[in-house]
């Protein structure tokens, strides 16, 4: 996913528990034969009802293996900092965009549109 300023974002990007836990029970010393019995799928809370999202066509038919456990993670991370807000980030930039020419908006790195954005975050009292 591309931010404002045009820059790719990651895995280092999802908040750090998320990132954490990932990285944890996927990483490449930890064989999940037999451990684990997930889907490429993701469950979440919508208003308290529990929705199913398939991270690739076919997801939920799809295990999670030793052998493609990259890229579960990989589309895991995907859905969460792209997939997820991708209609909320998109009227966010049209907005930003009707207001500011998009050659200006790339002129900012992340750190400093968001100091124009939302100014401060501490206030001295």
């Amino acid at each position: 996913m591309q931010t404002c300023t045009g820059h790719l974002v990651g895995c280092c990007e999802l908040a750090p528990a998320g990132a954490q836990l990932l990285s944890n029970a996927f990483s490449r010393e930890n064989d999940i034969t037999d451990i684990l019995d997930e889907t490429f799928t993701v469950t979440e809370d919508r208003f308290g009802e529990l929705v199913t999202i398939e991270l690739k066509p076919g997801g939920e038919d799809i295990p999670v293996t030793e052998e493609n456990k990259k890229d579960y993670v990989e589309a895991v991370v995907s859905y969460r900092i792209e997939r997820r807000v991708k209609d909320q980030f998109d009227a966010f930039m049209d907005g930003l965009l009707e207001l500011i020419p998009k050659d200006l908006v790339n002129v900012f790195d992340e750190r400093e549109l968001e100091l124009l954005i939302g100014g401060m975050s501490e206030i001295d009292m």
